[in-house]
Order: structure tokens, then sequence, then C-alpha cells
């Protein structure tokens, strides 16, 4: 049973989630699946999240920043169970006859809420809360900026911390550097444009705030092993 996500592939498990966005191309494979599988769709805007945000019906969902490097998430089983009954309640409430959006929000609220909730006592487990806190700052300030295709200076004066300390928290939570992250935002993307748009190398470059074509060019092969042309074309 496999999922694929701008052109990663995922094997599904019971617990999982997708977290995609428009744009986002997705597919998946169950003719092999051995059993019946059993699965559902929730769709809602960003007009929706802002009127939550507005409302302070919602705390801060980091994982919706993080959407494009990890729309993969896996729920343990009574993370799962739980989510599970929320989607159960919500589906009764937008099928009923006399749907009160009070609830629907309330209850949407509670899943968004449940799914950070289960990601952040996973990061807690495996380190601080001070690593996680850098973290989660990292990550959104990555998804505001990495298309300008900033340095290691710039999320570390943001972070207001030293460029070798950013790295240290990071390596320590994520097991790589602040660079690598950086640069794998970089090429995540421009693996997304090169499949599904058909701006030129040297237009995605400049999009992704590369000054000179050519840089792109050698960074990218060094990361996937062949030209941006190449991989194109494959």
């Amino acid at each position: 049973m496999l999922q694929k996500l701008d052109d990663e592939i995922y094997q599904l498990r019971e617990g999982d989630i997708f977290v995609t966005c428009p744009g986002q191309v997705h597919e998946n494979d169950f003719e092999d699946a051995p059993e019946k599988i059993e699965g559902g769709a929730i769709l809602f805007t960003s007009k929706f999240i802002n009127q939550l945000k507005e409302r302070n019906e919602i705390s801060e969902l980091t994982f919706l920043d993080n959407i494009f490097s990890n729309p993969h998430i896996h729920l343990p089983a009574p993370e799962f169970e739980k989510y599970l009954c929320i989607v159960r309640v919500l589906f009764m409430e937008i099928k009923s006859t006399s749907i009160n959006w009070a609830i629907v929000k309330s209850l949407f609220s509670a899943l968004l809420i449940s799914i950070q909730q289960a990601i952040d006592n996973s990061i807690v487990n495996i380190t601080s809360n001070r690593n996680m806190e850098v973290y989660k700052r990292f990550k959104h300030f990555l998804e505001l900026h990495y298309k300008e295709n900033r340095t290691l200076g710039f999320y570390a004066d943001l972070l207001h911390i030293s460029e070798r300390h950013l790295n240290r928290l990071l390596k320590e939570t994520t097991s790589k550097t602040a660079v690598d992250m950086i640069r794998g935002r970089s090429i995540l993307e421009a693996r997304r444009l090169l499949n599904f748009t058909d701006l030129n190398i040297s237009e995605i470059a400049h999009a992704l705030g590369y000054l000179d074509h050519s840089n792109f060019t050698k960074l990218f092969k060094k990361e996937m092993g062949q030209t941006p042309q190449a991989y194109r074309l494959s």
C-alpha cells in the first residue's frame, strides 16, 4: 500500500496522516493491498484556519508550517484512536440536518490540536523543551524565507543565537544541521517546480533566490546526483 506525494513514496500504515496543500500532487496505489483499506479526507481552507486563529480557538500549529518538508505524520495507537473519535463526531455533526458551525469549529480545532500534541510529545521524548522550541521556530522561519535562499547567519540572527549553537541544537533534535535543512527545503521546492511546472531552469533558480543558475545546478546535482534538466526528463 503506497502513497505518493510530490515525488516521494510512503509505505502506508495504520495511524498515518497526510497533510497536503493546494498544488501538491498525490496519488495512491491500493491495487495489491491484501485487505480492505479504510480512510478519509478532510478539506479545509486557509480562511477557515485563520478564523480559528483570530478567535484563539487553536494554539500555534507548527506542523502546518512544515507541510512541504514533512507531509507525513504517524500517530501511535492511543493518539490515533483519540483522533478517530474526534473525526467520527465531527462527521456526524457535518452530516446533521441542523449543522451547528460552532460545534464544527470546536471539533476541528480539537482535531488539529491533538495532531500537534502528538508531534510535540514525540519530539519531547528525544530532546529538551529548549531544543524543541528552537526547532519549531527555525522551521517556521524557514518556511517563510526559503525562497530567498537565506544563509545560516540570517536564521541564527532571527533566533538570537549563534550559528554554532543553532547547528548543535538542530543536530541534537533532527540529526541534521541547519545548513542541511536550509538546503534540503530549497531542493525539495526545486523538485516540485521541475515536476509540476513548465518553468525553465533559470526561472526556477531565480524563484528560489539563486542569482546564478549555474550555482543552483551544481547544488542540485550534488544533492540529487543529476542535473535539474536530467531530473526533469527522468
